[in-house]
């Protein structure tokens, strides 16, 4: 169960209001921009169960949509290296720099911490999942990802064959 408790302070001609939820005994004091949304989800997640909760206190955060967002960018960056080097690797594909392995694990890397944004997203909103057209395109985004590696893996094995 969530509470509500609310404040007023005076400070010189303006009034600021802060809004405070109780969610699991953990404090979270909100802007008036935040608080329907808030108020929303705390009502969501009345008779879920403690791992479902906590998991959506992780999803939900700031800290975690901001850290997601700058692996999206570090990932983005990995793949605009990755591609200018298989460019001057086509000039000289004899060169022993050309390998990729560390292109593809970082790839893989990402593709693991993505797969796992993913599936905890799906476990704390299930069906509401698909109603975000975001959640929506990282899954599209994740399941291309996957046909990729298996592509990789097929012309690698076909090749080396």
């Amino acid at each position: 169960m969530s509470s509500f408790h609310a404040s007023r302070s005076r400070t010189g001609d303006s009034e600021s209001r802060t809004r405070t939820f109780d969610w699991e005994s953990e404090a979270v004091t909100l802007s008036s921009e935040d608080e329907v949304e808030h108020k929303a989800r705390a009502a969501r997640t009345d008779g879920w169960g403690r791992c479902r909760r906590f998991l959506a206190k992780i999803l939900w955060s700031n800290y975690f949509e901001s850290t997601i967002g700058l692996l999206i960018l570090a990932n983005m960056f990995i793949m605009i290296f990755e591609v200018n080097h298989s460019a001057a690797c086509l000039a000289d594909a004899s060169d022993a720099s050309c390998r990729d392995f560390e292109y593809s694990f970082l790839n893989h890397v990402f593709l693991g911490i993505f797969t796992v944004e993913v599936v905890m997203r799906f476990f704390v909103e299930r069906w509401d999942f698909f109603k975000n057209r975001w959640t929506c395109l990282d899954l599209f985004v994740v399941i291309i990802s996957y046909l990729d590696v298996a592509a990789e893996l097929l012309l690698t094995d076909s090749s080396g064959s």
